[in-house]
């Protein structure tokens, strides 16, 4: 089982009969982003990160050359800078979906990014979300039926302890 934050957008669909906008994000290691992470951070918009990643590649580039250290210390350097970013990178998708607008709702557990989509819908559904005006109803009586967030991962921001 794999765990996903899921994070909703606050505005309301532009069709009033579609779901809310929702995002899944995986939590854990991201190895698109350890093994290719500049066509990862192209692919996943994440420019704030592309711009990091290439300035520490400049630094640890400049410094390689300068000092010489040699050629294990330069894919020692290499290898750590690819493990920090597959350890980064989803961390990183959740900042930008945060700045366009998205909340994190809770998480969800599944099989893969398919399956929680369903469990994500499904409890959208039950908890008798108002599509048209965007109102999404997150009633404690939805989780105790089954849904998939757990109360201890919403944020203090909408009102519950």
């Amino acid at each position: 089982m794999r765990l996903y934050t899921v994070h909703l957008k606050d505005t309301a669909p532009a069709d009033g009969g579609s779901p809310p906008a929702f995002e899944l994000v995986k939590d854990g290691f991201c190895w698109a982003a350890f093994f290719l992470p500049l066509l990862w951070a192209v692919w996943r918009g994440q420019w704030t990160g592309l711009l990091l990643y290439l300035i520490c590649i400049l630094a640890t580039s400049t410094l390689t050359v300068m000092a010489a250290p040699g050629e294990a210390v330069e894919i020692a350097l290499g290898l750590g800078l690819a493990v920090l970013v597959g350890f980064s990178a989803n961390d990183w998708r959740r900042w930008r979906l945060q700045r366009q607008g998205y909340r994190n709702v809770g998480a969800v557990a599944a099989a893969d990014a398919d399956e929680a989509a369903l469990r994500v819908l499904e409890v959208l559904d039950a908890r008798g979300n108002d599509r048209k005006s965007g109102n999404l109803a997150l009633n404690e009586q939805a989780v105790a039926a089954g849904g998939p967030w757990d109360a201890a991962t919403r944020p203090a921001a909408e009102g519950r302890p």
